[in-house]
C-alpha cells in the first residue's frame, strides 16, 4: 500500500480566497440548484458558510494525504507522458499558481506558455488587454490548456466508458474556458500507468460547455451576494482580545505541561 502525502503552497491558498474556485463550485452545486428554487433574496446557509470560511484569518492547511496528494504528485508526470506521446501539442506543467477573472479563480495543470517564476501564485486577466497580467506587467494569452486526472485504477477505468456528456469533469473544464476566453479547447488526460489503460484522452470545447458556463456564472453571482452580505456587518463593535493561534499555543502547552489553563 502506497503512502501519499503532498504539500501545497500556503500563499498559492491565500489567492485563492477571494474567488470562487472549479473544488467549491462543484462541492456548491447541490445547493445552488436548492436555492434557485427559493424566493429571490433569502440567504443560503451553504453559500453563507463557504463565504464565513473565506473571509476568516485562519491559515489553510496545505497538507493532503491519499488521492488528493497523489493526483498532485503526478501531474507533471501525466504532461511529460503527454508530451511525449504528442510531440505536436506539447503543454507546460504549471503549479500553485490561480488565475482570476470576475470572481472566479482558475489552477491550471498546464497550459501551451510556460509558468514563470515571476508570477508569483496569481495572474488575472485582462478583459482590455486580452491577456494575462499581473499589476502594470502583460504576457501572452495561452490558447489550450490541459486538465490531469489521476485516479486510482478503479475509478480511472470507470472514466473511459462513462459518457462524455455525463462527465463530473465538466464544470471544472468550463472553470478553465471562463477564465480564460483565449483558449481554443481543454483536453484531458486520464492517466494511471498500473491501469490496464494507462492513458485515456478528450477534447472539449467551448460550445460543448454552454450550460455549464452558464451555471457557473449564476453561482459566482449568489456567491458574491453572500460574500456582500458578511462584510456588511463585519465590525459590529466588538472584537476578541485572543487570536485562535495565541489560544492554539496555550492548549498545546498546558498539554505539555500536564494540565489545563482556563
Amino acid at each position: 500500500m502506497k503512502s501519499w502525502h503532498h504539500e501545497v503552497s500556503t500563499k498559492w491558498l491565500q489567492a485563492r480566497r477571494d474567488v470562487l474556485t472549479a473544488s467549491e463550485i462543484k462541492a456548491m452545486l447541490p445547493e445552488y440548484k436548492r436555492m434557485l428554487k427559493k424566493p429571490e433574496g433569502e440567504l443560503s446557509l451553504g453559500f453563507f458558510a463557504l463565504c464565513g470560511e473565506k473571509l476568516s484569518n485562519d491559515t489553510p492547511d496545505p497538507e493532503s494525504t491519499g488521492a488528493a496528494a497523489r493526483g498532485h504528485i503526478m501531474e507533471p508526470y501525466a504532461v511529460d507522458d503527454w508530451n511525449r506521446n504528442h510531440p505536436k501539442n506539447q503543454y507546460y506543467h504549471w503549479d500553485d499558481l490561480v488565475i482570476k477573472r470576475n470572481g472566479v479563480g482558475y489552477s491550471p495543470d498546464g497550459l501551451d506558455i510556460p509558468q514563470l517564476v515571476e508570477f508569483g501564485v496569481e495572474l488575472d486577466w485582462s478583459e482590455k488587454n486580452k491577456c494575462l497580467v499581473q499589476q502594470n506587467d502583460t504576457y501572452k494569452p495561452p490558447t489550450r490548456a490541459i486538465e490531469v486526472k489521476c485516479y486510482e485504477p478503479k475509478n480511472h477505468m470507470k472514466g473511459l466508458i462513462i459518457p462524455k456528456e455525463d462527465r463530473d469533469e465538466r464544470l471544472q473544464i468550463a472553470v478553465a474556458l471562463m477564465v480564460l476566453p483565449s483558449l481554443k479547447h481543454v483536453d484531458v488526460l486520464w492517466y494511471c500507468p498500473e491501469a490496464p489503460v494507462p492513458m485515456y484522452k478528450e477534447r472539449y470545447k467551448r460550445s460543448e460547455l454552454k450550460a455549464e458556463i452558464n451555471v457557473i456564472t449564476g453561482m459566482v453571482k449568489m456567491f458574491h451576494q453572500h460574500m456582500n452580505q458578511i462584510r456588511s456587518i463585519v465590525g459590529n463593535g466588538m472584537e476578541p482580545h485572543y487570536t485562535t493561534d495565541e489560544i492554539y499555543k496555550e492548549y498545546i502547552d498546558a498539554r505539555a505541561a500536564g494540565f489545563m489553563k482556563i
